[in-house]
């Protein structure tokens, strides 16, 4: 039985080395024989960039033991690989914000296991005007003009401008990776410029002072799973700037996917997605045609609009959302629609609406589409339900309040489609507003009331609809 026993655990030793020598093969190359200390004190530049130099010529990868290395400006050209070790930032160093760890025009590299720490300096005791951006640091790891890279299981922490920057490239991964305290005027978790097949999995952004994953300028392809941004707060927007605080941001950028996401505690906004962009630097250029796809997404406590999309005059957008949730939010949901050939989906989903004291524009599921069109761009909300955390019904009945369930703010001409839309269990009608715009609506199994449409196009009530009015108040 000793000798069973003895087998055994001699195997299981032997498993377990295998499996070391596997993430760690004894022909990689160690940090700590280059020099680097790793004890948090000595900068540990050159040795690094020595070690990292001396494995890339044997084509090796380099491995940073636990320990903590301080460091200036380093430029990895081979493969990295830690044991929860960190990367931090020297402070006192004034380089670039993006020269701390610059990955510049490589391929076929992985980074795993490793913490990037941009010393982003401390928070003042209270945001201001004249503060919110007043911080040094850097980004904690900055990819440019590179392919097939993949980051896993690394945090970004204490960063300025971003926690993780990837610019120009093609066919990244970023797997159970973490970002925490994003700070300045560009405060990001995660940003995504000018690149395509981008994909976030599991990742995590958390206390940023713009938004937790950006995607913008022209980029394309790029998807989110089980990723979540939570405590965006302030941004420059709420001391004079143009920064918004939100979850997700994508901008400029075609065929964003985003499946089992989550944003809470937001400023502003939850999701957001929009085929506009900055003036030449916007997808449009290069395409007719995007999507943008919402599955099983959550937004909660996003103080104004919970999901925000947005299409563009050149180029005609689908959206579909399926599953989805917008929880206390003014307008949990808002469609804003530009190009004729748009055609927004929205599949079983619920609205929260907690209404703004301050505020006559609290809508469940609003729309826009300023432009005229010789043909309809069409929205289509299957399924979906409404209900209130704090209801101002005087707003709901009022005909100087845009505040409705279904509902604009600017109108305009589109096709509506309502199918089983249920508030309240189904008890109470679904208020349809319209002050401005002549919308047309196709309306089944739904009770509605449409007293406060003023101008409207064809009204149809199929399959079971019913139509019930209240008194306005003016």
């Amino acid at each position: 039985m000793y000798n069973l026993l003895t087998s055994l655990c001699l195997i299981f030793c032997l498993s377990s080395l295998n499996n070391v020598k596997a993430e760690f093969k004894e022909s990689d190359i160690n940090v700590k024989n280059y020099g680097a200390k790793g004890d948090g004190k000595t900068d540990d530049t050159q040795s690094i960039q020595n070690a990292n130099n001396a494995a890339q010529q044997k084509g090796v990868s380099l491995l940073f033991p636990a320990g903590t290395y301080i460091a200036t400006e380093l430029q990895p050209s081979t493969s990295w690989k830690g044991n929860n070790s960190t990367i931090k930032r020297k402070t006192g160093f004034n380089g670039n914000v993006y020269d701390f760890c610059a990955v510049k025009n490589k391929s076929n590299l992985s980074f795993e296991n490793l913490n990037f720490d941009g010393s982003a300096s401390s928070d003042p005791k209270q945001f201001n005007k004249s503060n919110y951006n007043s911080f040094t640091g850097s980004i904690g790891l900055f990819i440019y003009g590179s392919n097939n890279i993949t980051i896993t299981n690394c945090n970004f922490t204490n960063c300025f401008t971003g926690g993780l920057r990837i610019e120009d490239c093609n066919n990244i991964k970023v797997q159970q990776c973490n970002a925490k305290r994003s700070r300045g005027n560009f405060g990001d978790g995660f940003y995504v410029e000018q690149s395509k097949n981008i994909q976030f999995t599991n990742c995590s952004a958390n206390d940023y002072t713009r938004i937790g994953f950006v995607v913008e300028r022209g980029s394309s392809n790029i998807s989110f799973d089980k990723c979540s941004a939570q405590n965006g707060h302030d941004c420059s927007v709420s001391y004079g700037g143009t920064e918004y605080n939100s979850g997700f941001w994508a901008e400029g950028s075609l065929n964003i996917s985003f499946s089992n996401c989550t944003s809470s505690q937001n400023t502003n906004y939850g999701f957001v997605a929009s085929a506009l962009g900055s003036k030449n630097n916007d997808a449009s250029l290069n395409s007719q045609s995007a999507t943008y796809s919402f599955k099983s997404c959550t937004s909660t406590n996003a103080n104004q609009i919970g999901f925000n999309v947005n299409s563009n005059p050149g180029i005609a957008v689908r959206v579909t959302f399926n599953d989805c949730k917008a929880i206390n939010s003014s307008q949990p949901y808002l469609a804003s629609l530009k190009n004729e050939s748009d055609n927004f989906v929205y599949n079983n989903c619920t609205a929260v609406v907690a209404f703004n004291p301050k505020s006559s524009n609290d809508i469940a599921f609003m729309w826009e589409s300023s432009t005229k069109f010789q043909k309809l761009p069409s929205i289509t909300y299957n399924n979906c339900s409404i209900s209130y955390s704090n209801p101002i019904l005087e707003n709901l009945t009022s005909k100087n309040s845009n505040s409705g369930d279904v509902g604009t703010y600017s109108g305009g001409n589109v096709q509506i489609t309502i199918n089983n839309m249920k508030k309240d269990n189904g008890n109470s009608p679904i208020i349809l507003k319209c002050l401005y715009g002549s919308p047309s609506f196709i309306i089944s199994n739904t009770l509605v009331d449409t007293t406060l449409i003023q101008r409207r196009g064809n009204i149809s009530l199929i399959n079971n609809s019913k139509m019930r009015t209240f008194k306005s108040t003016m």
